[in-house]
C-alpha cells in the first residue's frame, strides 16, 4: 500500500491510506493475443496489425469500461467508491508493472466511508443538457 500512496498525487494520498482497499484499473498492451479466445469471430491479424499507439488507445478504453462495471457492482453491494485520476502513472507501472505489457488507468478506492464525514453527491447534469438522443 506504501507504494501506492508514493505514487497518488499529494490530494489523494490520504483517500489511499484511510481506504481498506485500493485496485489498480490497467490494461494489457498485448490484450490482442487472448482476442481467439475472447472473440472468435474477430480477425486477430487486423488488430495485430494496428499500431502499438492504436491498440493502446483501444485498450484504455476498454479499462474505463471495465472500471464502470467495478463501480456499478461494488455500488450494488453497498460498498463506497472513491475513484481517482490523480497519480502517477509512468511510476505507477515501473513499480507494478515494471517488464510486462501492462499500463494502469485509474484507481478505485474501496471500502464503507464514515457517512458523517463523506461529502454529499454533487448534483448532476439534467440529461436534455447532456444528451442529444440522435
Amino acid at each position: 500500500m506504501q507504494k501506492l500512496i508514493e505514487v497518488a498525487s499529494e490530494g489523494n494520498q490520504p483517500n489511499i491510506k484511510s481506504a481498506p482497499v485500493t485496485i489498480i484499473i490497467a490494461y494489457d498492451l498485448k490484450y490482442y493475443q487472448h482476442i481467439h479466445l475472447l472473440a472468435p469471430h474477430m480477425d486477430v491479424s487486423k488488430v495485430e496489425n494496428q499500431s502499438e499507439k492504436e491498440r493502446d488507445k483501444f485498450a484504455r478504453e476498454l479499462s474505463w469500461l471495465q472500471a464502470g462495471y467495478i463501480l456499478i457492482a461494488a455500488r450494488m453491494l453497498g460498498i463506497d467508491c472513491g475513484p481517482m485520476n490523480g497519480f502517477n502513472k509512468t511510476l505507477t507501472d515501473e513499480v507494478f508493472y515494471s517488464g510486462t505489457s501492462w499500463r494502469s488507468n485509474i484507481l478505485i478506492n474501496l471500502g464503507y466511508g464514515d457517512h458523517k464525514t463523506l461529502r454529499p453527491r454533487a448534483p448532476r447534469i439534467d440529461f436534455e443538457d447532456a444528451c442529444q438522443i440522435l
